[in-house]
């Protein structure tokens, strides 16, 4: 289960782009996330740090928020966010993994989701057209087809995962240039 979302700075927020696993309410209700959000892309958002909660049973800064009942409702029990940055330093999005158990990732894991975050961020061209700040009204329904492979976790060996993380950059940096095509033409 994951998600990817893109900063749309005229709002100072993040748009979710695209999700596997999420029930279509949080969905919905993930949409627009802002800096004071309780989820764990807004902390990430806030912060400009990755954040990993391995239970979102115990973690202080959820209990007793929507964005706990949301995950809940996706039966998610742990999440990390990672910021995605150019290299001048600009948020340009954010891709957070769930997994349905409490789970700590690897410090392994982490070092490929850094090294997806990077290619990602690289790849994307921050020259295109951002999303705007109105709701988004589509009926998504999910990831699209190019961005299924970057959000299956990989169960290939260690020497076939850093050739899978640039695929898997690709695939999100394709969704992300899908994304930008179609908000900028439906604007004319």
């Amino acid at each position: 289960m994951a998600s990817v979302q893109l900063f749309v700075p005229e709002c100072k927020q993040l748009q979710l782009l695209a999700w596997k696993g999420f029930h279509p309410q949080s969905a919905i209700f993930w949409q627009t996330v802002h800096f004071n959000s309780a989820c764990t892309c807004g902390i990430a958002f806030s912060t400009g740090c990755r954040v990993v909660v391995p239970d979102v049973e115990t973690c202080d800064f959820m209990a007793g928020t929507a964005d706990l009942d949301e995950y809940r409702r996706s039966n998610i029990r742990a999440v990390q966010s990672t910021p995605l940055v150019s290299r001048s330093g600009q948020l340009l999005g954010m891709i957070s993994t769930h997994w349905r158990k409490p789970h700590q990732p690897k410090e392994r894991t982490l070092r490929r989701l850094d090294v997806l975050a990077r290619q990602a961020a690289a790849l994307s061209n921050v020259a295109e057209p951002k999303p705007r700040c109105e709701k988004v009204t589509s009926n998504f329904g999910g990831s699209p087809p190019l961005l299924s492979a970057a959000m299956t976790q990989s169960s290939a060996s260690p020497s076939m995962a850093s050739s899978r993380v640039g695929i898997k950059a690709q695939a999100v940096s394709s969704a992300i240039q899908q994304k930008k095509l179609s908000e900028s033409r439906s604007r004319f």
